[in-house]
């Protein structure tokens, strides 16, 4: 009997090799290889040729879905499985959207994730059960509301995505800084958010999963 080949890509030393050898008590898992950034991942992936990749989001030079969107194209017989620590219903999107085979959180049980890898390989989609509003919710309106943003608001946006403050937004954008406040206040109206940082979050996580940029 063929063993599940799986490349494990994850950040944390220590996680990682946690896994590595949970994965490797299973007789039916051989483990082909690991890396600790998205960058390794997409080199080093096509040699060791797994069935599954199970990989972090949050992971240096390239992140998990930045890897997993190059490798749908490049793989596409690849499935690949999220292990992480998000509940975002922008990165359970982002999974739904890139039609990834699962996402688990790395709070859930062993046995969680040895059910994603024989669901995954059999076709089906496996989310973490803590996650089912979270999977309805990221079906719904959050990202269909952007559209509704206007082109100058859009603007603030994107670059509160990028990181800049509000200062830095009405330079590059050439406009007053209170001009720039405003339109954050009619975003947050827009998106049924409660505060800037809130807001300011949502930005950063629509850039890193590439949703509106």
């Amino acid at each position: 009997m063929n063993k599940i080949r799986i490349f494990v890509a994850d950040d944390h030393t220590l996680f990682r090799q946690g896994l590595i050898t949970l994965l490797q008590k299973s007789e039916k898992i051989q483990v082909v290889g690991w890396a600790g950034n998205g960058r390794d991942t997409l080199e080093m992936i096509f040699q060791a040729a797994p069935d599954i990749l199970i990989a972090d989001i949050s992971m240096p030079l390239l992140n998990g879905l930045q890897v997993a969107k190059k490798l749908k194209k490049q793989m596409p017989s690849l499935k690949i499985i999220l292990l992480t620590m998000y509940k975002s219903t922008q990165y359970i999107r982002a999974a739904l959207n890139l039609d990834l085979g699962g996402y688990v959180l790395k709070e859930d049980a062993f046995e969680d994730l040895l059910e994603a890898v024989h669901q995954v390989l059999q076709g089906r989609r496996y989310f973490s059960p803590a996650l089912e509003k979270c999977v309805v919710d990221a079906n719904n309106v959050t990202s269909e509301l952007i559209l509704h943003l206007t082109p100058r608001e859009k603007e603030v946006f994107r670059l509160l995505g990028n990181g800049l403050v509000n200062k830095q937004i009405a330079v590059e954008l050439k406009i007053s800084v209170k001009t720039v406040e405003s339109h954050r206040c009619s975003i947050m109206k827009k998106l049924d958010m409660d505060t800037p940082a809130e807001l300011v979050r949502f930005a950063i996580e629509s850039k890193l999963v590439g949703e509106l940029f």
